[in-house]
């Protein structure tokens, strides 16, 4: 199944644009607020960000930008955030990650890991759990991966 944001689409290992389209592995995504921040208050004298946003995708020959109202910033960087932990499990010469698949976080043979590094691990496990990335389910079969 495909996600698709923005005009932006990612599936399988595959990122496509009405540019264009190009591979997963490696690419890069960003949510930037354009311009200068103009102080403004609300009601009740919380400040208020109104300006817009753009969701830049970046790849091995390409880049696609995409200029969004500051109400879907969040929607936008959960997207971002698929995008970057969809690239990272994805590398040129293995079999792409879908993006229905949890990706694997699990250390390799060869790399036994530290301590420090299955904290931080779980941290990050949680914090995508947290944005909406990553479901409650695969949150589970993530940490149950780091703990074997």
């Amino acid at each position: 199944m495909a996600d698709e944001f923005a005009g932006i689409t990612v599936d399988g290992g595959t990122v496509s644009h009405k540019d264009g389209s190009g591979p997963l592995a490696g690419a890069k995504a960003t949510v930037e607020p354009v311009g200068e921040a103009e102080p403004k208050r609300g009601l009740f004298k919380k400040k208020i960000d109104d300006r817009k946003l753009t969701l830049t995708v970046t790849g091995d020959g390409y880049t696609f930008v995409e200029t969004l109202d500051p109400e879907n910033g969040k929607d936008a960087r959960k997207f971002a955030d698929r995008i970057n932990l969809l690239s990272s499990e994805v590398t040129s010469d293995a079999t792409p990650v879908t993006s229905d698949a949890a990706p694997s976080t699990a250390p390799t043979e060869s790399s036994p890991p530290n301590r420090g590094s299955i904290a931080a691990e779980f941290r990050r496990l949680a914090e995508l759990r947290d944005t909406g990335v990553l479901s409650t389910d695969d949150y589970e079969a993530e940490k149950a991966k780091l703990l074997h």
